[in-house]
């Protein structure tokens, strides 16, 4: 769904238009911020500020990732239906501007929610479907990245189904040339660790779990933090 404001945004005088660009960027800011430190509720509020500028801009790639965000502060919340709504409503966006990068983190962030939610069949069509895009149509800028993302999902998902030595096939795929966000890489050691503990490593699993706090200390992502 496409909200269009465009009369509004052509008729903006520049100055406006810039005011309401360095407004967007200071939404964004405050919304990632919130998010990082688990202020969940403070952060939905500001990235729906935020995507009502970009919106007002004609600024769709920015505004799937203001609803991205809203996704993942629902997804944190347990408001999976919500979460579903963001992340969708984001990929429409990132179809309409031609992100293909945008459209292959909503494609896992989407497959994240039906993993949560038990719906595995469905999660492993959504990481597929990522994989393909990575191989056939991401930007060069982001392909490293987004194959390390989507492997690790494809890890997880087999871990939880038991499949133990698939999720280590797909983990030995992962190179040290790719790298992630912080919380990301963070959340797959925890992954890795939980796969080493259950295989009978317990000091290999601490090791991972040790790397995954650092990193989620790093990047102020209390609760993940926490949890490790």
């Amino acid at each position: 769904m496409v909200w269009l404001v465009l009369a509004l945004a052509a008729a903006a005088p520049a100055d406006s238009t810039a005011q309401l660009q360095a407004q967007a960027r200071a939404l964004v800011a405050a919304s990632e911020a919130a998010l990082a430190k688990g202020d969940y509720e403070a952060a939905l509020d500001k990235a729906q500020q935020a995507f009502t500028a970009h919106e007002r801009l004609s600024a769709d790639a920015e505004a799937a990732w203001d609803l991205n965000t809203v996704g993942m502060a629902n997804q944190y919340l347990t408001r999976y239906a919500d979460a579903l709504d963001a992340y969708r409503r984001a990929l429409a966006l990132d179809r309409a501007a031609g992100s293909v990068d945008g459209e292959i983190t909503r494609l896992n962030n989407i497959g994240n929610v039906h993993f949560l939610r038990g719906r595995y069949s469905d999660a492993l069509q959504l990481y597929e479907d990522a994989l393909e895009a990575v191989k056939t149509r991401a930007t060069d800028r982001a392909r490293a990245r987004l194959r390390r993302l989507t492997l690790s999902n494809l890890a997880a998902l087999n871990q939880r189904l038991g499949a133990d030595q698939r999720a280590l096939d797909i983990y030995a795929q992962l190179s040290s040339n790719e790298t992630m966000r912080p919380n990301e890489e963070g959340q797959l050691l925890v992954n890795q660790g939980a796969l080493m503990r259950r295989l009978g490593d317990p000091v290999k699993a601490l090791e991972l779990y040790r790397s995954a706090q650092q990193l989620f200390a790093g990047a102020a992502h209390r609760d993940d933090e926490i949890s490790a």
